[in-house]
Order: structure tokens, then C-alpha cells, then sequence
């Protein structure tokens, strides 16, 4: 693990695989170059896996603004420049997404392309996804809430369950090996949870002009496809691409599929 110093303090950093700068990021769970989804990158790009304030050795958290979505894009700002970049690719899934969204909002010149899965441009995914009272699997979810609160055995349970409730079919996608081991900050976690009410990007979506790969499972039950839809009707140079066995996590559950659309799409603009 490298660190990165930035303003104020500095960001733990994996870098591996050859070619265009890549970021990879999410926004409360923390990410290494051996994660599932960095190991479909490498081949392709040269993958810096950072970490914001408060996760996995990054600090320090100075005030509770640090722990918000746009502070990590700023922090993303702060280290590009850091490490001599002058452009990168980022990549997140799920609320890593959202983050890559609003780095691109923020700093639009720095920004070659994106490449999100699983994600959402507003807190609207809400309304029909696993944290949804109505959803049809919320009770399930429900149950399970306490383990995440308990020691580790329980929380490595927890895991377990949310991975089985977000994979299109539990049979054909086992629980991979380590997959509880990630570190999670729990006041990132709440930090996002009580900002996301806020969170709209809207039609700010319009002025995000580079080349973005949308991903996403056709049975995704935290952000479901129709989010995604909406990312890519809103960006100028959007290509989506959705998975049909797949739920949020296509990169694992179609991995094959997953890759050679990223390879085809990075080929396409100049990036492989």
C-alpha cells in the first residue's frame, strides 16, 4: 500500500497493471488492487485503487464534511495532481459511481472517461431497490441489520446474506472467498446514508461531455437498471450495457461478458 499526500494529509493508494491511468474508488468501503472488480481492470489500465479520509489508513478526518461524497471527489482532485497525472479514467460501482460522477461535475478537464456500475445519479434508487420497505426481499434484509452491528463473525454473516440478496442467482454465484474481509467505515457509511436525501445530480449530468461505459445486472436489487438508463440517456457520450444474468454485481456474475465489453468499449476510444 502507497500513500498519496494531499493538503492536509494523504490517501493509501494500490497501483497495478500497465496503460492509461485509471482510479478506482468507492465511498465507504475500502479497495485494493486485488479487489474482484481492480482484477478486470488491470489488463486493460493502470489501476490506482484510493482509499478517502477515514478508510483503510487514509486520514486524517478533520471534520465531518470529510466524510461526504464530495469531499472524496476533491480528494480524488488533490491526488491526481499529487501523482503527476494529467488525466485519468475512473471507475466505481454502486456508491463509487456516484462519487465518480460528481469528480467529473467537479473537475471535467482531468476526466478522459468513465466507467460505472451498478450506480445511481440520485437518491431516487431508493424508492425501488433492496432498501425499499415494499421490495419484495426487504424483510429479509431487515432481519439480517443487526449482524452488521455485531463482532466480527457477525458482521462477516451479514455479508454473506447482502451478497446473496444482491447476486442475480445465489447458486450459480457463490459467496467468493474473503469477500466479508474489505474493511467498511462505519462513519462513511452513515455520513452517505444521511446525505444521500440530498444527493440529485439531474440534469448536471448533461455537462459531463467524456465517454462513459454504463454497467449494470438486468436484476441489480440495490440500484436497479433503470438507473443506470437514465445515467446513460443523460450523458452525451454514454454507452450502457446491461447484463442479463446479472445482479450488482456483473464483474463477478458475468465476468467473461463484463470484460470484453470493457475491452471492446476501451478499444473503441483509444484507452486498451
Amino acid at each position: 500500500m502507497e500513500t498519496i499526500a494531499i493538503p492536509g494529509g494523504e490517501l493509501t493508494c494500490e497501483i497495478a497493471g500497465q496503460g492509461v491511468a485509471l482510479a478506482m474508488i468507492h465511498q465507504y468501503t475500502a479497495v485494493s488492487a486485488g479487489d474482484l472488480l481492480a482484477r478486470t481492470l488491470t489488463p486493460l489500465f493502470r489501476v490506482h485503487a484510493i482509499n478517502p479520509r477515514g478508510l483503510a489508513g487514509s486520514g486524517p478526518v478533520r471534520d465531518r464534511r470529510d466524510l461526504s461524497m464530495a469531499a472524496f471527489a476533491e480528494q480524488l482532485h488533490e491526488a491526481r495532481d499529487a501523482l503527476g497525472i494529467a488525466s485519468w479514467v475512473v471507475a466505481g460501482a454502486s456508491t463509487g459511481g456516484m462519487v465518480a460522477l460528481l469528480h467529473a461535475l467537479q473537475d471535467p478537464s482531468a476526466i478522459s472517461a468513465l466507467v460505472l456500475i451498478g450506480t445511481a445519479p440520485s437518491h431516487r434508487f431508493l424508492q425501488d431497490s433492496l432498501y425499499a420497505p415494499g421490495h419484495p426481499r426487504a424483510a429479509e434484509l431487515a432481519r439480517a441489520r443487526p449482524l452488521a452491528l455485531g463482532d466480527a463473525a457477525d458482521q462477516a454473516r451479514f455479508a454473506d446474506i447482502v451478497f446473496r440478496l444482491s447476486v442475480a442467482d445465489p447458486e450459480a454465484t457463490p459467496v467468493p472467498p474473503g469477500w466479508a474481509e474489505p474493511e467498511v467505515s462505519m462513519p462513511r457509511m452513515m455520513a452517505f446514508s444521511e446525505e444521500l436525501s440530498g444527493f440529485d445530480l439531474g440534469p448536471r449530468l448533461e455537462g459531463i461531455a467524456c465517454p462513459t461505459l454504463v454497467m449494470v445486472g438486468r436484476h441489480d436489487p440495490q440500484c436497479p437498471p433503470a438507473h443506470s438508463r437514465e445515467i446513460a440517456g443523460r450523458l452525451p457520450r454514454a454507452r450502457l450495457a446491461v447484463f442479463e444474468r446479472s445482479g450488482h454485481f456483473p464483474y463477478l456474475e458475468e465476468r467473461d461478458a463484463f470484460e470484453a465489453v470493457l475491452a471492446e468499449w476501451a478499444r473503441d476510444h483509444g484507452l486498451g
